[in-house]
């Protein structure tokens, strides 16, 4: 729908170029809420509204779940995301968010009156990712934010796969709450809670049990992979076994179902 269009605008505070961007919907007679870091506001005001702003800062990535929380709102309602931010800021929130849910992705600083002529011409349901509800739903796993950034990138964009990426097994469990992936891909060697005791809980869950799970590991030993398979997972993935090798055994699994 062009035109009128209710807005959430999401900020750590109302700073000057926030106050302005506000103000600046609103004279363009767009109906807008705003919020910070909170979940209660992000349900209460994000369900109503047509499209999400965030308008990036470090408080943003001081709370990653919340940022997860925007994307599978906004994926699930078929809602836009206009992203503000600098250039780090950016690549941040694509780890969080991937770069083919953002609808506009705004490098600051921002030309404010190009961007609302923007938003008031968009047509939301025409401009939805129509091919995103195809795209295989992969959660991956790891403690190792160098693999998780190598990794994702390959399965997007070389895999057209929908990839969420998480860095801890406490993560998986608050996120498999609300979201069921096509395919786990889980570290087997994590701190606190590791791939072995997260695929316990994932079992133990008659909601979750069925959702398949490749273990990732950095050990191709035979003696690694056979305790890695002892706890029957789906299949595993060495890591250092490059691009390709993650992509086929991937590609492959899915190919086979």
């Amino acid at each position: 729908m062009r035109g009128k269009k209710t807005i959430l605008l999401i900020s750590e505070q109302r700073s000057f170029m926030v106050e302005t961007l506000y103000r600046s919907l609103l004279e363009a007679n767009h109906t807008v809420e705003s919020c910070g870091v909170d979940e209660n506001s992000l349900m209460l005001f994000g369900e109503e509204a047509e499209l999400v702003i965030l308008y990036l800062g470090d408080y943003a990535f001081e709370s990653p779940d919340f940022l997860n929380m925007v994307g599978s709102l906004c994926q699930s309602a078929n809602k836009q995301i206009i992203a503000i931010g600098d250039d780090d800021e950016m690549k941040a929130l694509y780890k969080v968010i991937p770069r083919h849910r953002i609808a506009i992705p705004v490098v600051r600083p921002v030309n404010i009156r190009n961007l609302i002529d923007r938003i008031t011409l968009m047509d939301y349901n025409a401009t939805a990712d129509l091919g995103d509800a195809n795209r295989k739903k992969l959660l991956l796993v790891d403690d190792d934010s160098t693999f998780l950034d190598m990794a994702s990138d390959w399965l997007e964009t070389e895999g057209n796969y929908d990839v969420t990426i998480l860095n801890s097994g406490t993560q998986v469990i608050t996120y498999l709450a609300s979201h069921l992936p096509d395919l786990i891909l889980l570290d087997y060697e994590m701190p606190v809670c590791s791939g072995p005791q997260v695929l316990g809980m994932i079992r133990s869950d008659a909601r979750l049990r069925d959702i398949p799970v490749f273990f990732l590991t950095g050990k191709n030993d035979r003696e690694s992979v056979m305790s890695v398979m002892s706890l029957k997972p789906d299949g595993y993935v060495i890591k250092t076994a490059g691009k390709q090798a993650v992509l086929e055994k991937v590609n492959s699994f899915f190919s086979s179902r």
